[in-house]
């Protein structure tokens, strides 16, 4: 009996010593895994740092060349303007940083849209909902979808939750299969439309080369100067939808390169000028620009991110930043 016990003894020993054995292996794997998986983290949220101090840099340099460029031209920029739509690449120690820097005044304002007809009469009577209608339109959709999107568009930026005919608000967001309330605010950013309703991927990818988000209410100042033929389905609704898209298109090009000292100017090219004055939108445009976008790549340890910041020209002439973005997609 006693020989059993100890054998007994000895087998339970062994049982323990395995098991502590077979504990301690899972938790030293644990923490190799724990660690290795905190050092790949260091790892990526170093680099994403590097990337955006590369990024600022580049911001940096765009602010003071556009500050000092538009202090110096007052604003007045065109399509040969130095250092523009000229790409530019950067050796960075252990990458590249590639540089575009575009005018950016040539779109459509989407928060022109929250406008009261209060502050549509102060910015001269311009309505932002039929300039948006028509534009559509010109883009090829038909009227009754023009409508639907400007409706829910208007919704979505408004302050109240009360849809409008055509529009939708939270009680339309709220039945999806994954719900969400209205934005009741301003867009930050165009690709926002893709939570509006009807702004499907299809309907995002052809309204989304004309279209912005600013921070006010202005539907914008076209440059007449930086225009270019695919600019034209835009400025249909300045000619008061008497000029197709593809003739704009065709007057847009025989003028490519050429500088205008004035809208003035511009609206003296005989297929313009013969649209009377009180139907064209021609404080629209103008020779300035008031917002710049710089657009680019960091390589940086194997990985490409891409980036992108807005300035927008002050009263003063001097360049701010708007915001930024890391890793765009638009």
């Amino acid at each position: 009996m006693k020989v059993r016990n100890k054998s007994s003894e000895r087998g339970a020993a062994l049982l323990i010593v395995l098991l502590l054995v077979a504990t301690i292996s899972v938790l030293a794997l644990s923490i190799v895994q724990a660690v290795s998986a905190a050092y790949n983290a260091a790892l990526v949220s170093s680099s994403r740092s590097q990337v955006l101090w590369f990024a600022l840099g580049a911001e940096d340099l765009a602010s003071a060349k556009l500050s000092a460029l538009s202090k110096v031209s007052e604003g007045k920029i065109t399509s040969q303007t130095p250092g523009l739509n000229q790409p530019l690449i950067f050796d960075l120690p252990g990458g590249q940083l590639h540089a575009l820097f575009q005018d950016a005044s040539n779109c459509f304002n989407l928060n022109s849209l929250a406008q009261t007809s209060e502050e549509a009469e102060s910015a001269g009577a311009i309505s932002a909902e039929q300039y948006y209608r028509d534009f559509l339109v010109a883009l090829g959709f038909d009227t009754s979808q023009s409508v639907q999107l400007t409706a829910a568009l208007q919704d979505w930026l408004d302050l109240d939750n009360q849809p409008r005919s055509n529009g939708a608000e939270t009680s339309y967001y709220a039945t999806l299969e994954m719900p969400y309330a209205s934005g009741n605010t301003l867009l930050v950013s165009a690709t926002e439309l893709r939570a509006v309703k009807g702004y499907s991927q299809e309907v995002f990818r052809r309204i989304r080369p004309y279209v912005c988000a600013r921070p006010d209410k202005v539907i914008g100042l076209f440059n007449v100067n930086t225009l270019r033929p695919a600019h034209a389905p835009l400025l249909v609704p300045v000619f008061a939808n008497e000029i197709n898209v593809d003739s704009l298109e065709n007057e847009l090009r025989a003028v490519e390169g050429v500088e205008f000292e004035s809208a003035s100017s511009f609206l003296e090219i005989q297929a313009f000028a013969a649209i009377a004055p009180d139907k064209r939108l021609d404080e629209l445009l103008d020779v300035t620009s008031k917002y710049f976008r710089l657009r680019g790549e960091v390589v940086y340890l194997d990985a490409v991110t891409s980036y992108e910041a807005v300035f927008a020209r002050n009263k003063a002439n001097e360049v701010e930043l708007l915001r930024r973005r890391l890793g765009v997609d638009e």
